[in-house]
């Protein structure tokens, strides 16, 4: 409770640090949250459904008919 009303009297002191209050608490808030999410499923990626396209890299590629930028050695 201490540190509230110092947070208060400080913010209305000057009204110029009430965005910047609200700024750290609102990213403490997000961190606190993100922490509290991990601690409850950390392998979130095991609840996709099978046919869910994830797939962000293509591996397969034919690599004879890319065209070549450089020169052979």
């Amino acid at each position: 409770m201490q540190l509230r009303e110092a947070i208060n009297d400080k913010a209305l002191l000057s009204p110029r640090l009430i965005p910047m209050f609200s700024f750290i608490v609102l990213g403490l808030s997000s961190a606190t949250l993100y922490i509290w999410n991990n601690k409850i499923n950390p392998q979130s990626w095991n609840k996709l459904p099978p046919n869910y396209p994830y797939k962000l890299l293509v591996v397969d590629i034919d690599q004879n008919n890319v065209k070549k930028d450089r020169p052979d050695f």
